[in-house]
């Protein structure tokens, strides 16, 4: 289907699940926030906030040469997407666990009595 109808077909599976979605989140009362689709997220380190401007689709792995963190680029994207989701609601504030120049964790301060009282944890 893909082959014959392109981009369209993409479009509509992920519209429909956005969809279903938002639903369910109105359903059990909660949110969803969507972050700007051209947030640099894969580029922006996650402990620092240094941006890797020469990272192409091709680097997987890349080291900060400002901390010297080794980032791994998909957990280093979805850290950065949980800042500015937790970020723009004001609810706190989200810090990586580097040990030994690796992240081996996520620590969540709670600046909001909305966080402290849930049970969630990354």
């Amino acid at each position: 289907m893909k082959r014959l109808w392109g981009k369209q077909v993409s479009d509509l599976g992920f519209g429909e699940f956005l969809r279903k979605l938002k639903h369910q989140s109105k359903k059990r009362i909660r949110s969803v926030l969507k972050i700007d689709r051209w947030s640099p997220t894969s580029k922006c380190c996650c402990v620092c906030g240094y941006k890797n401007e020469t990272l192409t689709l091709a680097d997987r792995h890349w080291q900060c040469p400002r901390c010297e963190t080794y980032l791994d680029r998909d957990p280093n994207a979805a850290m950065n997407i949980l800042k500015e989701g937790v970020a723009s609601f004001g609810l706190g504030v989200v810090r990586p666990i580097v040990l030994f120049n690796r992240i081996v964790g996520t620590s969540i301060e709670a600046t909001s009595p909305l966080l402290k009282s849930t049970n969630a944890f990354a």
